[in-house]
């Protein structure tokens, strides 16, 4: 135990990590936060902030979003989708719950339900209490225990190097590797000093440490090519090969380590390294011990799905159903965990597991993910590992403790510190975790991390910036602060932080979401700014704040349920003089209007009216339901041809975004050069004579003085003289 999974795993854990990933056009949900953070009482506007990660930005609401809250069941469905790959990024969603009667509270929340099944799924709870409440029988339960995260910084200070954490041992003490000046080496951390372990040879390119035990010596690998090492006192020592590459996983209070050794190109054996000999398991234990990923104090082993006796016995895993089980690592009670496949049959549906005594147990997936991996296990039995999805670039890491199932890992440290997307490698029996994850606090980049339990006390500072001195696992409030007293009070001031719903909420800065915050003052009377509708060019509508709308409309204190938002019409050119449009509502029974102008004609702005079945252009807007206006044919002195028309659907809450159609030059079919000639006419009446679906005769009846929708002479006489420099022959909208 305390230390990662072995090199060969390194494709199969990055998988369900969101952190250096080149997969694309995956969307899904990383984490909801339910806020107020901490307390949360029935005179609470409660609200869910959801962070969805998208492949590229900005993200496009393809529907309004739907929420319904009935009993204790709270119900969300999000459309959303990513534009055009380009680099990853992350939104986050606020979902105003509004205040809610005291109860336990279940939330399922899922992302683009019109797929079979969502592209992403989460779920989860809360609990709200009576503001009146005095009695511990009607209070909510505590939130789960906190940890204090740090940075372990790298062999290069805290500029674009990176850093990981792979194993620590009972002491807090973590061996792992960083990037630096000249390279990536291995390291030791102990009491906030990062000591470079360096290469075994001067020309080998690149060390990691992989193990430690509790007398701080460090097995892992120096790369040039890869030769299993130890690091101790200081020194570090070669621990041989089988002939050639050999890297070491773990190692034991004992001093024994394992790992494995190439023979040849294509063969691979286990290994075990004990008072200077390189002993060859595979050799000695045959097949079944082609792996060796851990070793305890006891001097077991364990294998791919095996553990190895110290008297020489094998004891096979077995798996969750499915042909086969990698284990990862393993504690001083013979307890066994890592991932096994599962029984349907296909290669991407595993499980972490827990196994001991003879029994192997599906440890779950944390949230909405399909899969799960467990990577180690201390003494008492706590288990870290990663979550992952059907799509690589959806994960995340969780805790698992006997009978309190899986908890996210970004869950139990504070909020708003910087760290994202935690990937653990090691965990002691001190509880402590080890591994790497994104923080912004050091110009943003990947970084080893030390989670750890609070033992002092500190202050726990309340949304109204209320102190209480408290453990940090005791702490029900969203920032707790690692000081002696509440005097004087170490707590942030509140002030008021104004949502894009427009409420206004008495809370700390750090716990006010997307908005506006200033210290002081009061939400007596609301002084926020309120929210409108905003309208999309797609016609769906968010409410949200004026600043914070990048479509063509938005519209003061309207509510996007139901959504009234006006839907662009459809638009063609059926021939030089005509234009077919079909308006668009979000309900059969909405009265629009349409309305029409041209960048060409500047002072064409009017609307459509239905005149014996043909669409008018008139001043004023006449205003009916689309099944009343059906597909409307608009003919008129106004359409002329060579003309771009924008064609926009209003309703009652304003105009929707243009849709375009260009009308063609005249009758120039054959040759598009402008003029008409004789093969045009030709033609023109071949295509109304022979070809079925041909346009309607009246594309080129120009002459209005007959309009018998036949070509005639009069009218092939207009259009030819028509291109022979002459002007239009009719008025234009505009002069």
């Amino acid at each position: 135990m305390f230390r990662s999974a072995p090199a060969s795993l390194a494709a199969v854990l990055s998988i369900v990590m969101c952190v250096g990933h080149e997969v694309t056009h995956a969307q899904c949900i990383d984490r909801v936060i339910v806020r107020p953070v901490g307390r949360i009482t029935n005179a609470d506007l409660v609200r869910l902030e959801i962070e969805v990660h998208l492949p590229s930005s900005p993200p496009i609401h393809t529907q309004p979003t739907e929420v319904s809250i009935v009993g204790d069941s709270v119900a969300v469905r999000l459309f959303i989708m990513g534009g055009p790959a380009d680099q990853p990024c992350s939104i986050t969603e606020v979902i105003e719950l509004g205040v809610l009667n005291p109860l336990s509270y279940h939330y399922a929340i899922a992302l683009n339900p019109t797929t079979d099944p969502p592209s992403s799924t989460a779920d989860g709870t809360f609990c709200v209490e009576d503001s009146a409440c005095a009695e511990a029988s009607c209070r909510c339960p505590l939130r789960t225990p906190q940890y204090t995260i740090i940075s372990l910084g790298t062999l290069g200070g805290n500029s674009g190097y990176t850093s990981r954490g792979q194993a620590i041992n009972d002491f807090g003490q973590v061996a792992g590797r960083s990037e630096g000046p000249n390279g990536q080496h291995a390291f030791l951390w102990t009491d906030g000093s990062l000591t470079d372990l360096g290469l075994l040879s001067p020309g080998d390119n690149f060390s990691s440490g992989l193990g430690i035990n509790n007398h701080g010596d460090v097995v892992g690998y120096s790369y040039g090519p890869a030769r299993a090492v130890l690091w101790r006192d200081g020194q570090i020592i070669d621990l041989g090969t089988l002939g050639l590459e050999s890297y070491a996983f773990d190692i034991n209070d004992a001093g024994q380590a394992v790992g494995w050794s190439d023979l040849s190109q294509y063969e691979r054996h286990a290994v075990l390294w004990q008072d200077g000999d390189v002993i060859d398991l595979t050799a000695t234990y045959g097949p079944l011990m082609y792996y060796a990923a851990d070793i305890n104090d006891v001097g077991q082993i364990l294998g791919v799905n095996v553990i190895l006796e110290p008297d020489g016995a094998i004891t096979e895993l077995g798996t969750l159903g499915g042909p086969w089980t990698l284990a990862s690592a393993l504690n001083d009670q013979g307890g066994v965990v890592g991932r096994s496949q599962r029984g349907d049959g296909s290669n991407y549906d595993w499980h972490a597991f827990v196994w001991d005594e003879g029994v192997m147990t599906d440890v779950g997936a944390i949230r909405q993910y399909v899969n799960s991996e467990a990577v180690d296990i201390n003494n008492s039995g706590h288990v870290i590992g990663f979550g992952g999805g059907p799509n690589p670039w959806c994960g995340d890491s969780f805790l698992y403790e006997p009978g309190k199932g899986l908890r996210g890992l970004c869950d139990l440290i504070p909020l708003g510190i910087g760290w994202k997307y935690l990937s653990p490698y090691g965990i002691n029996d001190a509880g402590q975790i080890t591994g790497m994850g994104w923080f912004l606090g050091e110009t943003g980049g990947t970084r080893a991390f030390l989670m750890t339990i609070p033992t002092t006390p500190g202050a726990c500072c309340a949304n109204n910036g209320a102190c209480e001195t408290t453990l940090l696992s005791d702490c029900n409030s969203p920032l707790w602060v690692e000081v002696t007293t509440c005097t004087p009070n170490p707590c942030p001031p509140p002030g008021t932080c104004c949502t894009n719903n427009g409420t206004c909420i008495m809370t700390l800065e750090a716990d006010c979401g997307p908005g506006s915050w200033t210290e002081g003052g009061l939400c007596e009377p609301n002084f926020c700014p309120q929210p409108g509708a905003c309208c999309a060019a797609d016609g769906s509508c968010a409410t949200t704040l004026r600043a914070e709308c990048p479509w063509p409309l938005w519209v003061e204190e309207t509510a996007c349920s139901p959504n009234r938002c006006p839907i662009p019409p459809i638009v063609t050119a059926l021939g030089s003089r005509y234009l077919s449009v079909t308006p668009q509502a979000w309900e059969p029974d909405e009265m629009v209007a349409i309305h029409i102008s041209s960048p060409r004609f500047p002072c064409l702005s009017k609307y459509v009216a239905i005149d014996s079945g043909i669409g008018r252009v008139i001043d004023n807007p006449v205003f009916l339901p689309p099944s009343a206006w059906g597909t409307v044919r608009v003919a008129d002195m106004e359409i002329v041809p060579g003309t771009t028309y924008d064609v926009q659907t209003e309703s009652a809450i304003g105009l929707s975004y243009p849709a375009s159609a260009t009308t063609p030059l005249w009758c120039d079919v054959w040759n598009p050069i402008g003029i008409v000639d004789a093969l045009d006419i030709v033609g023109y009446v071949y295509r109304f004579k022979s070809l079925p679906g041909s346009p309607p005769l009246e594309a080129c009846d120009v002459y209005p003085a007959v309009p018998d929708q036949i070509v005639n002479v009069l009218d092939i006489t207009l259009a030819v003289d028509a291109f022979k420099e002459r002007p239009y022959p009719f008025p234009l909208p505009c002069d």
